[in-house]
């Protein structure tokens, strides 16, 4: 069983669940340590070819559900 299938409305979470919840959600939601200025940018000729592959992908998809291939 995941869930009760009725859960108690009287349940008190203790301090210690509590704490240990933030400590948890705070070391995955943390934000990175570089800045946006400290990034560098991605190179124009990354992103052309990735826009190619994407249109390729696309469009050999759209040529098996045609039936062209």
């Amino acid at each position: 069983m995941i869930a009760p299938i009725n859960p108690s409305d009287t349940a008190e979470v203790s301090p210690e669940v509590r704490r240990a919840r933030r400590h948890i959600a705070g070391a995955i939601l943390a934000e990175e340590s570089e800045s946006a200025a400290e990034k560098r940018p991605v190179p124009a000729w990354k992103a052309w070819l990735f826009a190619v592959w994407t249109v390729v992908v696309v469009a050999v998809y759209f040529a098996c559900m045609a039936g062209l291939i």
